[in-house]
């Protein structure tokens, strides 16, 4: 018994080292990545939802003091990288500007500024720009000025408060930013000044105001500017004042071109401009599927934290020298890659605490397919360098751009083997494609893309080649059927014509005779409920029809989003409400039409309407956008004939004047408009007692 009790305890001891090694085997087995991304990468597509992308720059290096002391910053307000490659940093805590190479290695650091043999400290330094020459630009708020001084912080010149009635004297000359373009034209900004930039020339001497923004047209501001009319001057000046954006920051690149950027999240569009001369943006806007998106940088989706709703803030930009545009979002700590049509490349950083991430970042620019952004908070530059898909992305975007579609289609392919979400990528492919004359694959890309015009094209070309292969069989069909309709012609007159001609049904001659119709219906009561209930059936698909077949060249809605039931709402509903509130006001107005006659008859006016939505359905898929003018022709004639058989339905069945007519009219649309408020009140109400009783029934659920 002793034998086998050791012998059982032998064995387990055994299974259980095996066991041992086994689950370590498997841990090793498992792949442990040595560094994960702090942030995911993400794009927008064309309806302004976000979609998962590829991480186009992730962090190289970063500087900081564990690796220099001299790399321990305070409070540092910009960062600048001239054309060596030189990364300059204002040190406001420190009163210094630190240079590092372009890995962020320590070089040297000025601190003092020598004018006529005088030494004195930096004091503040905060926006900084160097000239090709090397001089360094600095703006010093606390000093009220900017000064121009050599690599070597010898001064050179200094830009003071403009002597000008413009500037209100209230305002402080505190400069904040700085830039120079080639003909050492002076740019500089000042917190609380919204005319734009302040110009001097190379010589210190004021020119004037550069780039300031429109004020944007709101509902709140024509109604205040009306208010203001009739209050009084005290009044009036406790109101809010409508001023122009003032800029956060702005950068410049090899072609004298302005870029700025705002962080007024107030302004839903416009948040980046590119400036010429004349300080006009002149800067290409994308446009979206949803017109509301066109120009609207950073996040279009946006978040709601403690009621407020958050938006992308800019606080800086920078232009690197293929022209690609990046704008510092200060808030979410991300960067927005643009290119010079503002299609949105690359989407990266965020806040936090891990490498790569930031705490509050305050500047940016770029060098050498690099981007440097450094962090106020936490005192550090972090180098950012492009993944496999930020190179392919860029140099596709860059090849795109120059028209060199066909040389560009195998990087657009390596796009799309990182990013199936690219519709830039199916836009580039459809370009080369075209060019190729696949104009049957050109347009499957291009609908990916959702390049409408792209698609267009391609639609054009691919039926100008089926009409080709199809045009004899039609002209030999044409002339059968001509044929045909002569011979059937020539018998029908050899045929005697005793009989009496039939009249037309009522239904019929009611498109071309609408009231001695109506009134022959009325006078009959020869009202078809079973014909009334096939037309609205037949609206209802044509609407499904034209959400869902419209081809996509005139299909401006989302078909993966299509509800059944909104649209069912949208026709058959809406129209059970027309005929509801048309009863009603006719009680009141003393119509004579019972509901019946009013649902019939309204029934019988949409038929226009309804034939004319399925012909714009075919149509789509026969014409071009610049044929759209046709359709557009179409669909008017169908909507008015309706109207005005509507019109003439209830001047009949109800035995209005006109005048009281087209009142009814008014006063049911009006009262369908109160009905859908009503509508989306009640909704608003049921949504939130439902959100009421789930959070009570989760906090139960957690006692």
């Amino acid at each position: 018994m002793g034998n086998m009790k050791t012998n059982s305890i032998i064995k387990n001891n055994i299974l259980r080292i095996c066991s041992l090694i086994l689950v370590l085997i498997m841990l090793c087995a498992i792949p442990v990545s040595a560094q994960t991304s702090p942030y995911e990468g993400y794009n927008y597509d064309a309806w302004g939802n976000s979609v998962a992308a590829p991480v186009g720059y992730k962090i190289d290096v970063l500087a900081d003091m564990n690796r220099d002391e001299k790399l321990s910053f305070s409070k540092p307000s910009d960062l600048f990288i001239d054309n060596n490659g030189f990364v300059y940093i204002s040190d406001t805590g420190h009163n210094r500007i630190c240079i590092c190479d372009a890995d962020l290695n320590f070089v040297r650091e000025i601190t003092t500024i020598e004018k006529d043999g005088v030494v004195s400290p930096l004091n503040g330094p905060n926006g900084l720009f160097v000239d090709k020459q090397n001089n360094i630009y600095i703006a010093l708020p606390e000093e009220c000025r900017v000064v121009k001084i050599t690599s070597e912080g010898k001064f050179l010149k200094e830009f003071l408060r403009p002597e000008t009635d413009l500037i209100n004297k209230d305002i402080e000359f505190k400069p904040t930013k700085v830039l120079v373009n080639n003909s050492e034209t002076v740019f500089a900004l000042v917190d609380g000044l919204h005319l734009g930039a302040i110009m001097y020339d190379q010589d210190g001497i004021f020119t004037g105001f550069y780039g300031a923004s429109e004020v944007v047209v709101t509902a709140s501001l024509i109604v205040d500017y009306y208010w203001k009319k009739i209050m009084s001057q005290e009044q009036s000046d406790k109101m809010a004042r409508y001023v122009p954006v003032q800029f956060a920051n702005f950068a410049i690149d090899e072609e004298n071109f302005i870029y700025t950027c705002t962080n007024d999240s107030a302004a839903n569009t416009g948040e980046i401009r590119k400036l010429n001369a004349g300080g006009s943006n002149v800067l290409a806007q994308r446009l979206h599927n949803v017109e509301s998106l066109t120009g609207n940088f950073g996040d279009l989706e946006r978040t709601v934290y403690k009621g407020q709703v958050q938006d992308t803030t800019f606080v800086d930009i920078a232009v690197s020298d293929e022209g690609f545009i990046f704008a510092l979002d200060k808030f979410r700590g991300r960067i927005f890659e643009y290119d010079q049509e503002s299609k949105l490349l690359n989407v990266f950083g965020a806040i936090g605490y891990q490498k790569g991430s930031f705490q509050n970042p305050i500047a940016i620019d770029t060098y050498d397919g690099k981007v440097y952004v450094l962090d106020e908070k936490i005192g550090k530059v972090s180098r950012f360098n492009k993944t496999k898909y930020g190179v392919s992305i860029e140099k596709a975007v860059v090849l795109y751009n120059k028209g060199l579609f066909s040389e560009a289609k195998t990087i657009w392919e390596d796009v799309l083997l990182l990013n199936n979400n690219c519709e830039l990528a199916y836009a580039g492919m459809g370009k080369a494609l075209y060019e190729e004359g696949d104009y049957k694959a050109a347009m499957e890309h291009f609908r990916l893309g959702y390049d409408r015009t792209g698609y267009s094209r391609a639609f054009k070309e691919y039926r100008l080649s089926i009409i080709r292969v199809i045009f004899p069989y039609i002209i030999t069909l044409v002339l059968v059927l001509l044929v045909v309709f002569l011979i059937w012609q020539s018998l029908k007159k050899k045929k005697p014509s005793d009989a009496p001609k039939k009249e037309k049904p009522l239904f019929w001659q009611m498109f071309f005779h609408p009231t001695i119709a109506f009134q022959e219906m009325k006078y009959h009561k020869s009202w078809n409920l079973k014909l009334s209930s096939l037309i609205l059936l037949l609206w209802f698909i044509a609407s499904v029809f034209e959400k869902q077949l419209t081809d996509f060249k005139f299909n401006y809605t989302d078909t993966s989003q299509f509800n059944v039931i909104y649209t069912f709402l949208g026709t058959v509903g809406l129209f059970a409400v027309w005929s509801i509130l048309n009863w009603a006001v006719a009680a009141l107005m003393e119509g004579k039409g019972t509901m019946k006659e009013i649902w019939v008859a309204s029934s019988y006016a949409l038929v226009p309407y309804v034939v004319v939505t399925f012909i714009k359905v075919l149509l789509s898929h026969l014409l071009i956008a610049d044929e759209s003018m046709f359709i557009t022709i179409i669909v008017a004639v169908g909507f008015l004939w309706s109207a005005l058989l509507i019109i003439d339905a209830l001047h009949v069945i109800h035995e209005y004047s006109i005048i009281k007519t087209l009142a009814s009219i008014v006063i049911i649309l009006l009262g369908i408009v109160f009905v859908m408020f009503l509508c989306v009140l009640l909704f608003g109400l049921v949504e939130q007692f439902v959100s009421f009783f789930k959070m009570i029934y989760f906090e139960l659920s957690l006692r």
